[in-house]
């Protein structure tokens, strides 16, 4: 799933944040793989991925690049939030 010219790798919440959409895109599975966002609080997903662009009610995106495609289109990380308890219930990359 990750980008042609980037091999996927571990999250890591530092690089995440300073990296530009195809470094977010290499990590996008591993977040999705191992569940690390799912019961998270909006405070704790923004403290693990930072400010969303753009941000809704219940649901935060991030621009990825995990395939060629998405240097065209722009592909995003979803999360999810349940509206009764504001936790993340749902993660997806949408490419």
């Amino acid at each position: 799933m990750a980008s042609c010219d980037t091999p996927p790798r571990k999250f890591d919440s530092a690089e995440w944040k300073a990296g530009d959409a195809t470094t977010r895109g290499s990590m996008a599975q591993d977040l999705i793989d191992r569940k690390l966002l799912i019961g998270k609080s909006m405070a704790e997903v923004e403290g693990l991925l930072g400010k969303p662009d753009p941000q809704f009610e219940d649901a935060h995106l991030y621009k990825v690049v995990t395939i060629a495609r998405c240097r065209f289109w722009e592909c995003r990380l979803g999360v999810v939030f349940d509206q009764a308890s504001s936790r993340v219930t749902f993660v997806a990359v949408n490419d």
